[in-house]
C-alpha cells in the first residue's frame, strides 16, 4: 500500500523526498481522522485521496514559493521556471485541470454503466494496477482489461461525435 501511495504522490510531486514526506504526512492525517471512514472496505482508495490531495497542496505551495520569489506571473516568468522543471504547471492552469477533471467524471459518469465508470474511475483516477481492480470487483485481469478498453472506445467514439 505504501508503494502505491508513494507512486501517487510521485507523479504529481516529481521528487522522491517530497513523495514520501507527503505519504508520511498522509498516514497521519489518516490516523488523525480515522472515524470519519464509514466503510473500511474503501480505506485504499480513502488514503489515495489524503495523497493525492497532499500532494497537490504541495505542489501547489512550492509553485507559490517559487513565484513569489520571483514576484511575477507573466510568460516569459512561466517560461524560466519551466526550463528547470518541465512538469511546471501555473495555479490557474491548476483550477482549470481540476474543474475539468470534475466535468469529465460527470460525462463519463452518463455514458457508461455504473461497474464499467467505476472500473474506469479506479484505473485512472484512483491509479490502482489491473490486479488491484481485478481483486476490488472480483473479476479476472482480463475482463477488467477489455471493460477498460471497451470504455475508452465509448468515450472516443463519443468526442468524436461532438468534436465533428
Amino acid at each position: 500500500m505504501e508503494d502505491k501511495l508513494f507512486n501517487v504522490a510521485y507523479r504529481i510531486l516529481r521528487n522522491h523526498c517530497d513523495a514520501e514526506d507527503v505519504v508520511h504526512d498522509a498516514f497521519i492525517k489518516a490516523a488523525e481522522n480515522l472515524t470519519q471512514l464509514k466503510d473500511t472496505d474503501k480505506l485504499s482508495y480513502w488514503l489515495c485521496t489524503i495523497t493525492r490531495n497532499k500532494a497537490l497542496e504541495k505542489y501547489n505551495k512550492k509553485k507559490r514559493e517559487v513565484l513569489m520569489d520571483c514576484g511575477i506571473y507573466d510568460n516569459v516568468q512561466y517560461n524560466y521556471l519551466s526550463s528547470f522543471h518541465p512538469d511546471f504547471i501555473l495555479p490557474e492552469k491548476i483550477c482549470i485541470n481540476n474543474d475539468f477533471e470534475k466535468y469529465l467524471k460527470e460525462k463519463i459518469s452518463n455514458i457508461l454503466d455504473p461497474c464499467s465508470r467505476d472500473i474506469l474511475f479506479a484505473y485512472y483516477f484512483d491509479y490502482m494496477s489491473y490486479k488491484e481492480i481485478a481483486q476490488k470487483f472480483n473479476m479476472k485481469e482480463g475482463t477488467i482489461k477489455s471493460r477498460i478498453s471497451r470504455s475508452k472506445a465509448k468515450i472516443k467514439l463519443l468526442l468524436q461525435n461532438v468534436i465533428v
